[in-house]
């Protein structure tokens, strides 16, 4: 609390930023969620009620809007879903127990703040303070605009004390290493953390965690072709948000695993499943989507073999494509630079004495698994010879064709690309709405994939091929009056 001598001594330009109370229930989302619920557990409302009661919980907060953000430094790294579910992946290779906690009071935690805070009480001011009372602040404070770095800051000097290195890579993802053996891995998120590693650091993570993200990719394709009809929505893009919503309440019991598969963390493929829908987006556009995730080398002979799903993504392509081979080419180079930034990353945590630009160019990197359903693209890829007409798909056919391996042209040199049924394509789903959703959902709860169509996928297949040429038949014998 400022004294009057200390309040006439203060610059003249300051400014006083204001204070406001915080008022949240903290069983509040656990509630809703069990009374939403309450059909499938038979709780009734009086028995959930009880369960989580009424937890009252006022939190100070700057008024941080108010502050001159001109020399006030914000950003702070965030982990990625990627890192996140890398980190996942690690723990279930490597046999390791996962560990998530949150920071009590992370923001008060923080290094002391050394620009002039003034702050004015809230309303009601709390005991000992007088509305016309001023403060000075001591430290980073919720809603500060400098808030989350203080702490940021504090968390990275505290991981880097107790032996952790950040990763060269990938912000707010976190090694604990001794020598080239791999102890532990972290990520950040605000004030919450998610590791995993041997039983010699979980100590020094105890009181922290991480609020698990999103589990349900096979409907990002709904979302994101909602954000992109935001700008003017029509009734039929309302309509199909609100599907989406049903379809997710419907089928909540999905899930996203990391079951410990038979290989491991050092035998690990990087795969990638890369597709594209070609101009179903508006204004021409084309939505494209990949899934990306570690394997086994058997990926390829066809059987059931273990996977992890790491990363997930549906968009639309920035370009208008001209062609169905365009789009795809388009899609299945954003799946391959994916799999490359995962190739890195593993590598990192594969041989964690080695420094990331002597692993770049010194250490020979895995070949990708590509996979794509589209017959033109995979044989554009895989061939010297016929090459496509549009110059522009040949440029993006030699990215990545740099990116994923370099052609050796001997007999025996793998594919760039591995063509795969549309029934068995994981990011089909997150090309269109409307299409087969269990391939993914199986393969994120399952945790494995084959190469080789089911049985009945086949028969399917066989059953449109007969009704498309059924239909071809019936238009020539109308057209020749019959």
């Amino acid at each position: 609390i400022l004294t009057p001598a200390q309040i006439l001594a203060l610059p003249g330009d300051i400014r006083i930023i204001g204070t406001r109370w915080v008022h949240t229930d903290k069983n509040q989302k656990q509630r809703l969620l069990a009374l939403h619920l309450c059909h499938k557990t038979g709780k009734t409302r009086e028995q959930v009620t009880k369960e989580y009661p009424f937890a009252a919980k006022s939190r100070l907060v700057v008024q941080g809007h108010q502050e001159d953000a001109s020399d006030i430094r914000t950003d702070s790294p965030t982990a990625s879903l990627l890192a996140f579910n890398l980190v996942s992946a690690v723990a279930v290779l490597k046999g390791w127990q996962v560990l998530a906690a949150d920071a009590s009071t992370a923001y008060l935690q923080s290094h002391g703040i050394s620009r002039l805070l003034i702050l004015r009480p809230p309303r009601p001011p709390p005991p000992g303070l007088g509305p016309n009372d001023l403060l000075r602040a001591k430290g980073s404070i919720y809603g500060a605009r400098d808030a989350g770095r203080s702490w940021w800051k504090r968390l990275y000097k505290s991981l880097r004390q107790n032996g952790w290195r950040m990763s060269a890579i990938e912000p707010a993802l976190f090694i604990l290493a001794s020598g080239p053996s791999l102890l532990g891995v972290l990520i950040t998120h605000v004030d919450d953390i998610y590791a995993c590693g041997k039983s010699a650091f979980r100590g020094l993570i105890g009181q922290m965690g991480w609020v698990v993200r999103q589990s349900r990719p096979d409907l990002m394709v709904n979302v994101s072709m909602a954000a992109q009809a935001m700008g003017a929505p029509r009734v039929k893009d309302v309509v199909a948000l609100n599907k989406a919503v049903k379809l997710l309440k419907d089928s909540s019991e999905h899930k996203w695993c990391f079951k410990k598969p038979s290989f491991k963390l050092e035998e690990a493929v990087v795969f990638s499943f890369a597709d594209s829908s070609f101009a179903n987006v508006e204004g021409g556009k084309s939505q494209c989507g990949y899934v990306v995730g570690l394997t086994t080398k058997d990926i390829f002979d066809g059987d059931l073999v273990p996977i992890l799903v790491l990363e997930t993504y549906s968009g639309s392509i920035k370009r208008v494509c001209r062609s169905t081979l365009a789009a795809e080419a388009n899609g299945f180079l954003a799946g391959a630079e994916a799999a490359e930034y995962l190739r890195m990353l593993l590598m990192e945590l594969t041989h964690p004495d080695i420094p990331i630009r002597d692993l770049d160019n010194h250490y020979l990197k895995e070949k990708i698994a590509m996979f794509t359903d589209a017959r033109s693209l995979e044989q554009s890829i895989n061939k010297d010879t016929g090459q496509p007409a549009d110059k522009r798909v040949r440029i993006l056919l030699a990215q990545v064709k740099e990116m994923i391996g370099e052609n050796t042209f001997e007999d025996d040199a793998p594919a760039y690309a591995t063509w795969v049924d549309t029934s068995q394509m994981l990011a089909d789903v997150l090309t269109k709405e409307g299409c087969d959703r269990e391939p993914l959902l199986y393969a994120l709860a399952e945790g494995v994939w084959q190469l080789k169509a089911s049985k009945a996928a086949q028969e399917r297949k066989l059953l449109i091929r007969a009704g498309r040429h059924s239909r071809k038949a019936a238009r020539s014998r109308a057209e020749d009056g019959c």
